[in-house]
């Protein structure tokens, strides 16, 4: 609940703001580092959200679910009419944000069902929109080469959980992109910048490193227990590194 609080905390603060400052100042510096205080905080949110869906936790869902909205919300109040300097000549902008809305109002009436699952399926897009959005604007972000590197290592993942003689061929065939995928990501430059942040990023990608040369080695050895046994761990790892640096 501390995260929804949180949120609402910077709610109050950013419409305190608004409404205090002279009609000038409300078209905003172009060059303000808000938009990256803003998006960011809707993006952990987002991602807490996408993750607990995913896991079937309901009473967390709901919350981070809540939080979602509310930095949502304060990135559509600020930015919605005027994009920020990166964004400023999109033609795009605001429907793509539209659509965003409405990702989000489909997971909230989904999860307000009981449906965790229809949910989830209704957040993952958004992580891939944005992706379009700041490829369209030449804006680079490590968390979308993250995003990129998950729709190919999903399905070599699904694929190897099952992998058997009769479809070993059609798993190796999904693997074959999980390490050019994986280099793009580790050839990205991104580098958090206090030590301990560090220091937990190159454990993240060590430990996702090491999974993809595990499974790879078992597919070369065609060994079909140890596929399945490995093809999990790839995902996990990735998700640790998705959620902290994503």
């Amino acid at each position: 609940m501390h995260r929804i609080a949180h949120a609402c905390l910077l709610s109050v603060a950013l419409v305190t703001m608004l409404s205090a400052a002279p009609a000038a100042e409300q078209r905003f510096n172009p060059k303000s580092p808000s938009f990256a205080t803003l998006f960011s905080a809707f993006n952990e949110n987002y991602k807490q959200a996408l993750y607990a869906t995913q896991q079937g936790e309901r009473e967390r869902s709901v919350g981070e679910l809540a939080a979602t909205r509310l930095t949502w919300e304060m990135v559509l109040l600020r930015y919605y009419e005027t994009p920020p300097e990166a964004y400023r000549k999109d033609a795009r902008w605001k429907a793509d944000l539209a659509t965003v809305s409405g990702y989000i109002d489909a997971a909230e009436a989904q999860l307000h069902a009981g449906n965790l699952a229809e949910a989830h399926a209704s957040l993952e897009p958004i992580r891939r929109l944005w992706a379009d959005i700041n490829e369209r604007n030449a804006v680079r972000r490590f968390g979308d080469e993250l995003t990129k590197f998950h729709e190919v290592m999903e399905p070599a993942v699904l694929a190897g959980k099952t992998a058997d003689e009769a479809n070993l061929a059609a798993f190796q065939g999904k693997l074959e992109a999980l390490t050019p995928g994986w280099k793009k990501v580790q050839h990205f430059g991104f580098l958090p910048k206090r030590a301990e942040d560090k220091k937990r990023f190159k454990e993240l990608v060590a430990a996702e490193t090491l999974a993809i040369e595990e499974l790879t080695k078992a597919a070369e050895a065609k060994d079909c227990a140890a596929i399945q046994k490995l093809a999990p761990e790839v995902k996990n790892a990735f998700a640790e590194l998705y959620l902290a640096f994503g």
